[in-house]
């Protein structure tokens, strides 16, 4: 090597390696972990204003609790995992039977803002006090979205899938590509949360079309689609159960996510765009599988492409009941003028 690169690289080190260099570096790495308006690091943490938990937790709990809570989240925010349980126990004593729907809010979805639940028995909706997560009276605004949006769920969906809605979440902030979604707490997965972006209302033809995507997301999550033998596999698994190799959504695993480069990832939109028809799909299977079908839907059969993402719109025309469920949607929907 030249002697004058030697000299300059020499340099170079030592002048990083100065106090005042190096002390400036380290304060800046300590600002990134512990500074109080850390923004997203770990599974979209932020101890920033835009987590609406957070703030609202900061004026309901003890203080104590509260400077408790922070130190905890700045652990998980290092990546100690097991920080979370210790928040849950910390919450546990404001509410016991809520606090890990709570963390869920709070940890994995900060910046999304919990409105009201309603809890769904027979044919009524119950408001549903969620404390230190909302506020406890029902809002007008709430009371208007689910007055709309309540009787649009019972037209659109079919009954039997209605009739597994065990709650009805209304939100603020949710993703555009993301503004109506199902979870499950349930062990068997027998019943589903829906969760509705408050906007959505206000937007009658995308808000049919999303439910006519979360019926399909509880059509193949459901337990009839579940092998309770099997504790571990290769089979798709969704809240620590593994379905059936012939269920419809082990088959689309198979097909179209089993052993790629995606089948880890959250998020593969962007990435892999030609394999999706939108960046909710690369979200998880069952999103990509309910936005393949709201395309097989709309537009019926694709022959002009083998593209990854046009083959997964196709999937659906080989079973007679999605068949089925695609006129429903079309009539109820008014498609019937749109499908090629």
């Amino acid at each position: 090597m030249n002697v004058n690169i030697k000299k300059y690289i020499y340099l170079l080190i030592t002048f990083i390696l100065s106090s005042q260099v190096f002390n400036a570096i380290i304060s800046y790495a300590k600002v990134i972990v512990s500074d109080d308006n850390i923004e997203y690091y770990n599974n979209n943490v932020t101890l920033s204003d835009e987590n609406y938990t957070l703030n609202y937790l900061k004026n309901t709990i003890a203080v104590d609790d509260y400077q408790v809570l922070i130190e905890l989240m700045r652990k998980y925010l290092r990546g100690e995992d097991s920080a979370r349980n210790d928040i849950t126990i910390l919450l546990s004593k404001y509410n016991i039977f809520a606090a890990s729907y709570i963390v869920n809010y709070l940890l994995d979805h900060p910046t999304i803002k919990h409105v009201a639940l309603y809890y769904h028995n027979g044919d009524e909706l119950t408001f549903t006090e969620v404390p230190y997560l909302c506020d406890t009276v029902e809002s007008e605004s709430a009371k208007n979205v689910i007055n709309i949006v309540w009787p649009l769920i019972k037209e659109t969906m079919p009954s039997d899938v209605v009739s597994e809605i065990k709650n009805i979440i209304l939100e603020e902030n949710r993703d555009e590509d993301d503004r109506l979604t199902i979870t499950s707490s349930d062990p068997r997965n027998a019943s589903f949360d829906l969760h509705v972006d408050m906007d959505l209302a206000y937007n009658i033809g995308i808000l049919q079309n999303e439910l006519a995507a979360a019926t399909i997301m509880m059509y193949v999550l459901d337990e009839s689609e579940v092998d309770f033998s099997l504790t571990k596999g290769n089979n798709y698994k969704f809240n620590n159960l593994y379905y059936k190799d012939d269920s419809f959504i082990n088959t689309f695993y198979v097909k179209f996510w089993r052993g790629r480069k995606i089948e880890n990832a959250d998020d593969q939109y962007g990435k892999y765009d030609k394999d999706f028809l939108s960046k909710k799909a690369g979200k998880n299977v069952y999103s990509d599988m309910a936005v393949s079908f709201l395309t097989y839907m709309r537009e019926g059969v694709n022959n002009k492409s083998n593209a990854m993402r046009n083959m997964k719109q196709n999937f659906f025309d080989d079973y007679v009941e999605f068949q089925y469920l695609a006129m429903i949607f079309r009539k109820k929907l008014n498609l019937n003028s749109y499908i090629q």
